[in-house]
């Protein structure tokens, strides 16, 4: 499957110590992706691309009962 540069992805990242829950799972196209790159968002917080929204959910929920300050 091809995917353009403005299809929307749900996107999950590690938290951080602050993190809330939209700051680890929003929507995102490819092009918002390389924006927030430029921006600061670094690869060691793991991001990670998902077409369907609950399976973001479900990660993001993992991510954050695992999280250890």
């Amino acid at each position: 499957m091809r995917f353009d540069s403005d299809y929307m992805f749900w996107v999950v990242l590690d938290p951080e110590p602050s993190s809330v829950e939209a700051d680890i799972l929003y929507q995102a196209s490819l092009a918002d992706l390389d924006l927030q790159f430029k921006g600061g968002l670094k690869i060691e917080r793991n991001p990670t691309l998902f077409t369907e929204k609950h399976e973001a959910e479900i990660e993001a929920f993992g991510r954050m009962v695992t999280y250890v300050v």
